[in-house]
């Protein structure tokens, strides 16, 4: 998959895992040794342990993140479906107490789509006060997902070997734009752009 992140906030990667990280400056917050998303995006793919239904995946997904913040309810009546680069996905809403902001709730918009590799998703967090300010970077972001067709290919025997075009950096089931003045280099140690 590719998507874009709001303008100015920081993208942390795992390639391997197909996931991201997309914060702004004042996104994290770290304390007693934790680092916490504040305010931001997580997306990747989760492992809906052969949930035959994407409502069935999103639940699972669901008890997941709610492992890491065990208030967090998902609110009645604000499912709803979409498509997302045309494919069936699953709107969901969830509030709860933050844990980093004392006194303060949290929002957490979750997009789940079901794709080859897994339950993609994107949960895009806020301090509950401030959903208004960040919701048009989520909806811009959200707006610009494409899921590569090469994703839905299965993978290889042997491990594909990314390729690189000037300002789109393509790894093994998705792309991520880069500065066009940045060149995307493969070492033996991995794959990056500098």
């Amino acid at each position: 998959f590719s998507l874009q992140a709001p303008q100015g906030w920081q993208v942390f990667g795992d390639q391997q895992g197909g996931s991201a990280t997309i914060v702004p400056s004042n996104g994290v917050n770290r304390t007693r040794g934790e680092t916490e998303i504040v305010r931001g995006i997580m997306t990747g793919y989760f492992d809906a342990k052969g949930s035959t239904s994407l409502a069935a995946a999103t639940q699972n997904f669901i008890g997941d993140l709610r492992k890491t913040n065990s208030g967090l309810r998902q609110k009645p009546g604000d499912q709803k479906s979409l498509h997302v680069d045309g494919q069936p996905s699953q709107s969901s809403f969830l509030e709860g107490p933050s844990r980093t902001i004392r006194g303060a709730n949290e929002s957490v918009w979750l997009i789940t789509t079901q794709r080859p590799q897994g339950l993609f998703y994107l949960a895009m967090i806020s301090p509950t006060g401030e959903y208004g300010t960040l919701y048009p970077g989520f909806q811009a972001t959200l707006d610009s997902v494409r899921f590569s067709d090469a994703a839905v290919v299965a993978a290889p025997t042997a491990p594909a070997t990314p390729t690189a075009v000037a300002g789109i950096y393509t790894g093994q089931g998705f792309e991520m734009p880069y500065p066009t003045d940045w060149t995307a280099v493969t070492t033996q140690q991995g794959v990056g752009v500098r």
